[in-house]
C-alpha cells in the first residue's frame, strides 16, 4: 500500500467523509479522528512544516470538530503530510547497472545510468571505464592489465591496479636493489587462472592460493576481494561525481563476468569474493548477477534495431560465440528462436579450455629460459623479466605469421641493467643457442637485439592454436552444429591474425560466415551491462553435469550392488525403523544434457529424515559426468557442497519433519535451497557451502530419505 494511501485515503477528489487537503499541488483527504497526542511533539512537527503565510487562528472542521492551526492534532497531521510529501517528491536515485569484466590478463568496467526508453533501440547509454579513471568514459576502448599490487604488511590492501601497479612495482623493485621480494608490496598477475586450474588440495574457498611474481603464496580470496573492492570504490566514486549524489554499493545492480568453462565452485568463489568486497550485503543477493562471458558477448554483437547483423532468415538456425581471452577460450552455441526480440536456446553445453593468449606467453617464456640458460634464474623474479614480457606482448599482438613478414626484433637491453650482462655475453648466448637449432629457427642480431625468425615465433602459437582447432573440429562433427549460420569471435586474443585463420579454416563455409567483431576487447563488458535486464534472451541452457544428493535407500536383496555393500558393512539399521538402509545412493535432480529453463525452479523433491533421533540434517550435494550414477562414490561423481540445517523437533513424526530440496539454475549458477514442506518457505539456516573435491565419500550421508 502506498505511503499516502495508508495515511490519507482517497487522494485526489476522493470521497472519504473528510476534507480536501492541498499540499504542494497534491490533494489528500483526512480520515483521521482527533485523538490525544503529545502536544509538544505535535507543535514541533507543525512548526517545522507550517507555511509562513498560515493564519494561526483559522479553524476547519475535522470529524465534526473545529480544529485550529494551533490545535495539536492539526499540527501533527500537517507535519506528517509534509513529511510524506518530502518522501514522495524527493528525487529518486537513478537506476544504475555496473558490469565488471575482471579478466585473466586485462580488465575494465562499464555502466548505464537510468532506464531505456521503450523505443530506444541503441546501446548509446553504455559507457566503458578503465579501472583507476584512466581517460574519460567515451574514449575507453581498451582494457588495462589485470595486475594487483598488494601491501605485504598490515591487512594486505590493494595499493595500485593495472598499469599503475606495474609502474609502481618497477619503482619499488629499483628502490629495493632489484629484488622485488625485498619490496613492501607484492605484484600479482594472471591470478584468476588459479580458479580454472586448481592445485592439489585446494578444495575449499579458503585453501585456494595465488602466487605473486616474486613467489609470495597467499589466499586467492584475499587478492580477489581486494581487486573487486578496488573496482567497487572506483565505480561508486565515479558515479557519485557523475550523478551529483552519494551512490553506495547497494544502490548499484552489479554484473560480474565469468568464463563459461568455470565450474560451480569457481562461480561460487567469485560471488563470495564480491560479498567480501562489499558489493553485496549477502552472498546470495540478487543485486549481483554472474554472466557467462560468451553470453555477454552475444548481447553486445547482436544489438537491437538497425545494427543487428542477423536477419529473419537466421531464425531456426544456429550461431556460435567464440570468446578468446587471456586465460581461456569459451565456446557457446545457441539456436536462434527469434530475432526481434532476440531469444535463443543453448543447444550444447559450453566448451573450451585454458587456451588463451597467456599460453603463448608461457611458450615464449620457456624459449627465453632455454635461450638464456642460467641467466634466466637471475632475472626470473625481477622487474627485468617483466619488462621483457611487456616488450614481447607488444610484438605478439602485431604478429601475423606470414613468412614474408618482418621477423620479430626482441630488445633485451633490460639485461644490461646493473651490469648483469654485456653485449658480448649475449653474443655468446646466440652462438651457443644456434648450435642446437635448425637453420629455420636460428636467431640473429647484434648487441642486445635478438632477431627471432617467423618460424620460431609461430611455434610459440602452434600448441595453443592446435588445441583450439581440435576443439572446434570436435564440435563441428556433432549434430548440435548442423545448420550453423554465424560465428562471432570476441575477446582480446581474437585480434591475433593467426587465431582468426584457424577459426575460419575450421568453421567458415558457404552457409556459415565467421564474423570479426569491432572492438572485440570490450564487447563482453558492454554486453554484461545489458545482461542484467536482458538475461531472459537466454531461454534455457544445457545441464553441464548430473546434479543430485546423497541419500539412503531401502535395501534391495535383488540388487547385486546392495548385497555387496551389505557384505562390506556399508548398510545401516535404525532402531525406530524395520528397514535396512543403503547409504551413499545418488538421487538425481537434474541430468547431464537436459534442457534447463533459466527462469524458474528446475527440480523440487520431498525428503524426510530417516530417523526421529536426528535433530539436524546435512545434505551432501553431488555432481557427476555420468547421466545415471547409482552411488556417489563412483568414479564419475564428486561432491559440490553441503547444507546443514536444524529439524523442527516440535513435530512428532518423520513425515511432519519433512522438507523439500530445490535445485535452481536462475542464471549460470546452481542454487540449492531447503524449504519447509508445507509452508514453501526457505529454512533460514540452510546455506550451501561449496567445495571442490574430485572424489569424496566419507560414510554417513547425514540421514536423508527421499520420499
Amino acid at each position: 500500500m502506498p505511503f499516502g494511501t495508508f495515511f490519507w485515503g482517497a487522494g485526489r477528489g476522493g470521497k472519504s467523509g473528510g476534507i480536501p487537503w492541498r499540499s504542494a499541488d497534491r490533494s489528500f483527504t483526512s480520515r483521521t479522528e482527533g485523538r490525544p497526542v503529545l502536544v509538544a511533539l505535535a507543535r514541533k512537527l507543525g512548526s517545522w512544516f507550517l507555511p509562513p503565510h498560515s493564519t494561526q487562528n483559522a479553524s476547519i472542521p475535522i470529524c465534526n470538530k473545529l480544529v485550529t492551526y494551533s490545535t495539536p492534532i492539526f499540527l501533527l497531521l500537517r507535519g506528517v503530510s509534509a513529511f510524506r510529501h518530502e518522501l514522495v517528491c524527493a528525487p529518486m536515485a537513478p537506476r544504475i547497472v555496473v558490469a565488471v569484466d575482471f579478466g585473466t590478463t586485462r580488465s575494465a568496467w562499464a555502466y548505464k545510468v537510468g532506464d531505456d526508453e521503450p523505443d530506444d533501440k541503441t546501446d548509446d547509454k553504455i559507457f566503458v571505464r578503465i579501472p583507476g579513471g584512466v581517460g574519460p568514459a567515451p574514449s575507453a576502448r581498451t582494457k588495462t592489465e589485470t595486475a594487483a599490487l598488494i601491501n605485504r604488511r598490515g591487512r594486505g590492501e590493494l595499493v595500485a591496479f593495472g598499469q599503475a601497479a606495474l609502474e609502481r612495482h618497477a619503482e619499488n623493485t629499483a628502490t629495493a636493489g632489484g629484488d622485488p621480494s625485498d619490496a613492501s608490496e607484492a605484484l600479482f598477475k594472471w591470478y584468476k587462472t588459479t580458479l580454472f586450474k586448481p592445485k592439489p588440495g585446494e578444495n575449499t574457498v579458503e585453501r585456494v592460493t595465488a602466487t605473486s611474481t616474486s613467489g609470495d603464496v597467499v589466499p586467492l580470496l584475499g587478492v580477489m576481494t581486494a581487486t573487486l573492492r578496488y573496482f567497487k570504490k572506483d565505480a561508486v566514486g565515479f558515479l557519485s561525481s557523475l550523478t551529483g549524489r552519494t551512490i553506495r554499493a547497494r544502490d548499484v545492480n552489479w554484473v560480474l563476468t565469468v568464463p563459461a568453462v568455470y565450474d560451480d565452485f569457481a562461480k561460487h568463489f567469485m560471488r563470495q569474493a564480491a560479498h567480501e568486497a562489499g558489493m553485496i550485503d549477502k552472498v546470495g543477493s540478487t543485486n549481483l548477477r554472474l554472466c557467462l562471458e560468451p553470453e555477454a558477448a552475444c548481447l553486445a554483437v547482436i544489438p537491437r534495431g538497425a545494427n543487428n547483423p542477423l536477419t529473419c532468415e537466421a531464425e531456426g538456425k544456429k550461431m556460435m560465440i567464440v570468446d578468446c581471452g587471456g586465460g581461456t577460450v569459451d565456446i557457446t552455441t545457441h539456436n536462434i528462436v527469434t530475432i526481434d526480440p532476440l531469444n535463443v536456446v543453448e543447444v550444447a553445453a559450453p566448451t573450451g579450455g585454458a587456451w588463451g593468449s597467456t599460453q603463448v606467453d608461457e611458450a615464449f617464456k620457456k624459449w627465453l629460459q632455454r635461450f638464456l640458460g642460467d641467466w634466466y634464474d637471475k632475472i626470473a623474479k625481477t622487474e627485468i623479466l617483466l619488462s621483457i614480457m611487456e616488450f614481447w606482448e607488444r610484438k605478439k599482438a602485431a604478429f601475423d605469421g606470414h613468412e614474408s613478414a618482418e621477423p620479430v626484433r626482441l630488445n633485451l637491453s633490460a639485461l644490461g641493467q646493473r651490469q648483469m650482462m654485456d653485449s658480448h655475453d649475449l653474443e655468446d648466448l646466440r652462438t651457443r643457442y644456434n648450435r642446437g637449432e635448425s637453420r629455420r629457427n636460428r636467431v640473429e642480431g647484434k648487441g642486445y637485439m635478438v632477431i627471432l625468425p617467423t618460424t620460431l615465433v609461430t611455434s610459440f602459437f602452434t600448441p595453443t592454436l592446435d588445441s583450439i582447432a581440435r576443439c572446434l573440429r570436435g564440435i563441428k562433427g556433432g549434430s548440435a552444429l548442423r545448420n550453423l549460420h554465424r560465428v562471432f569471435v570476441v575477446g582480446g586474443f581474437s585480434r591475433c591474425p593467426l587465431l582468426m585463420q584457424v577459426v575460419r579454416a575450421e568453421l567458415q563455409n558457404a552457409s556459415c560466415r565467421v564474423v570479426e567483431v569491432s572492438e572485440p576487447d570490450i564487447a563482453i563488458v558492454r554486453g554484461a551491462v545489458k545482461y542484467f535486464d536482458e538475461s531472459a534472451v537466454f531461454n534455457s541452457r544445457r545441464a553441464r553435469l548430473t546434479y543430485g544428493a546423497s541419500v539412503l535407500h531401502a535395501f534391495d536383496e535383488k540388487n547385486a550392488e546392495h548385497r555387496r555393500r551389505r557384505d562390506a558393512g556399508e548398510t545401516l539399521k535404525y532402531d525406530d525403523r524395520d528397514e535396512v538402509m543403503v547409504d551413499g545412493c545418488f538421487f538425481p535432480h537434474i541430468r547431464i544434457g537436459e534442457n534447463v529453463p533459466t527462469n524458474g525452479v528446475t527440480s523440487r523433491e520431498n525428503y524426510t529424515p530417516v530417523s526421529l533421533e536426528n535433530e539436524t540434517n546435512c545434505i551432501q550435494v553431488y555432481a557427476s559426468s555420468a547421466r545415471d550414477p547409482a552411488f556417489v562414490d563412483e568414479d564419475s561423481c564428486f561432491m559440490l557442497g553441503k547444507i546443514s540445517f536444524p529439524l523442527d523437533m516440535t513435530k512428532k513424526t518423520r513425515q511432519e519433519r519433512a522438507y523439500r530440496v530445490e535445485f535452481t539454475f536462475g542464471g549460470p549458477e546452481l542454487t540449492v535451497k531447503i524449504l519447509h514442506r508445507t509452508e514453501e518457505k526457505q529454512i533460514a539456516d540452510a546455506v550451501m557451502t561449496l567445495s571442490r573435491v574430485p572424489k569424496s565419500y566419507d560414510g554417513i550421508s547425514g540421514g536423508l530419505w527421499q520420499s
